[in-house]
């Protein structure tokens, strides 16, 4: 082993006497960030799911209230049918009495 090389050994342990703190101390702060990531993807995930299921039930109450707007329709159309017959039948009788 030459002088050379002793220098570049003593140089290199001089440097990592005082990197690897620096590096342990990066990568803790690392960690700590991935962490923390971590948790702010899961707590998005479980919105993005509660989100969803809100989504869900919307959709299915406007489902149901179309349905029941339908429904009252379909009635509404029934009972101007009815009122029609009637003022029809009015009209006929009215017409019948007039006439004799």
């Amino acid at each position: 082993m030459s002088i050379n090389d002793l220098e570049w050994f003593a140089e290199m342990v001089k440097i990592g006497a005082h990197k690897i703190p620096e590096m342990r101390t990066k990568y803790a702060r690392l960690k700590d960030q991935v962490e923390v990531i971590d948790y702010k993807k899961t707590m998005a995930k479980r919105e993005l799911e509660n989100m969803n299921n809100l989504i869900t039930i919307l959709n299915s109450d406007i489902y149901n209230k179309t349905n029941k707007i339908a429904y009252f329709n379909f009635g509404i159309q029934a009972l101007e049918g009815h009122i029609h017959r009637i003022v029809n039948s009015d009209n006929l009788q009215f017409q019948l009495f007039i006439s004799s």
